[in-house]
């Protein structure tokens, strides 16, 4: 190897950012630079953070919502059908509406609900992982037993 391969200079990655065989470098160190202007400011003002969380899945859930309730008018749906998709677009809509008058107890529950979403999928993937090399084990053991 190279010593440019293992010590990356400014100018040797400045070059590899400029190569046409780099590929879509340039989106993905936009995204990157954003993603570090986002984290700044989140650090600097969570409480602004926390509303402009809050008030972008409001919006998100107006706009569910609405595509759900406009579904539910199409043609050649049951009664049944139309009244189901109907419903399904208020539960959205409902939940914008509560996160727009109250954004502080929005963004209170929304952190908790995100909290118990990472407890449970943090422990169902833990008990997913140990069952499959529980399953990789066996499956191992049965081959070399057929060999």
């Amino acid at each position: 190897m190279t010593s440019e391969f293992l010590n990356p200079t400014g100018a040797n990655a400045a070059q590899a950012f400029r190569s046409d065989l780099a590929g879509p470098v340039a989106g993905y160190l936009l995204l990157a630079l954003l993603s570090v202007a986002a984290g700044v400011v989140a650090l600097l003002g969570p409480r602004i953070t926390a509303f402009v969380l809050t008030i972008w899945v409001a919006v998100w859930a107006f706009v569910t919502g609405a595509v759900e309730v406009a579904l539910a008018i199409r043609q050649g749906e049951t009664a049944g059908e139309r009244a189901m998709w109907s419903l399904t677009g208020l539960v959205p809509i409902a939940l914008g509406v509560v996160l727009t008058i109250r954004p502080d107890i929005g963004a209170l529950t929304l952190a908790t609900v995100f909290g118990l979403f990472s407890i449970v999928y943090g422990v169902s993937a833990l008990i997913l992982a140990a069952q499959s090399r529980r399953v990789g084990n066996a499956a191992k053991r049965l081959i070399d037993s057929a060999a």
